[in-house]
């Protein structure tokens, strides 16, 4: 597998777009020169996202990335569920070193709706004999939708697989998505630039008659994940507490306690000001 450095700042979305028409778009990827580079790290930092003007119609989308020098990139544009999804590939093995790149499309738009615009950089890395693989975990994740029935989830990701059939922790992407389904018509919950996702059953917080969960997304460097409780109402999903915690043996599950004040997400993580690893909590907004 190439090694893969990325420094995107771009709005993603999970790219599942089903039956999505193209449109007609003027898309443009080039490298910049040195002497743009300082400009476009600004533009990156400061925006953190993609920018979008809307004349007459027409749509003209700009943003940046970093990304290793791949040969030449090709692009798309499609429009799904009144939004505009513009997915970028390369059809070459990437090599070489990182690259700062501008990504300019000129979308048109003649009835000029104000869709947003979103970008999918599904750069494929793979090297000579490695393909990439469909996946799915399945967990028990408690009575969620209130039937008293308890329901399941599937996690579905991709994994690389080399030549003689050995698994890797890389996605083989640009970005690595992680797509919880429930089935039954409730929502996916999809994170990026994850290797994992775990799910465990919570007990019902709010009193509303449907368990919470608690979901883990692990990084590529393996210290640390995110925590993330989420409740579900019947017709969508709340996030109730969001932490950034150090891997330890504890259950994610037993992470959240009951006190006094309420329910709170208890957690480990770095302390800047004591330059130490320390137990943290944050309180879930129970609904």
């Amino acid at each position: 597998m190439k090694t893969l450095s990325l420094l995107l700042f771009l709005f993603f979305s999970w790219p599942r777009y089903a039956n999505a028409q193209n449109i007609p778009a003027d898309i443009t990827i080039a490298q910049l020169p040195d002497t743009e580079v300082t400009d476009a790290v600004k533009a990156m930092a400061e925006k953190e996202g993609i920018s979008v003007t809307r004349d007459d119609k027409k749509i003209t989308a700009t943003t940046y990335f970093n990304i290793l020098e791949c040969g030449k990139y090709s692009a798309s544009a499609k429009i799904k569920n009144d939004t505009v999804v513009i997915t970028v590939n390369s059809a070459h093995v990437c090599d070489g070193n990182s690259k700062y790149y501008k990504l300019k499309a000129v979308i048109d738009n003649p009835e000029n709706i104000a869709y947003p615009v979103v970008v999918d950089p599904a750069f494929t890395f793979l090297a000579e004999g490695e393909r990439i693989q469909q996946f799915r975990i399945n967990y028990i994740v408690g009575d969620i939708d209130g039937d008293r029935i308890g329901d399941t989830a599937g996690v579905d990701y991709e994994q690389v697989v080399d030549a003689n059939d050995t698994l890797s922790n890389d996605c083989g992407r640009g970005t690595c998505y992680m797509t919880a389904n429930f089935g039954k018509g409730i929502p996916d919950i999809t994170r990026s630039m994850c290797y994992w996702m775990s799910i465990e059953p919570l007990p019902d917080l709010n009193g509303d008659g449907r368990d919470e969960i608690i979901i883990a997304t692990h990084y590529f460097h393996g210290c640390c994940h995110d925590m993330l409780v989420w409740s579900y109402d019947g017709k969508k999903w709340h996030l109730l507490a969001e932490a950034n915690t150090f891997d330890d043996d504890e259950p994610d599950a037993l992470r959240v306690k009951k006190e006094k004040m309420g329910y709170y997400l208890h957690y480990r993580n770095w302390d800047e000001e004591g330059a130490d690893i320390v137990g943290k909590k944050v309180k879930i907004k129970v609904r």
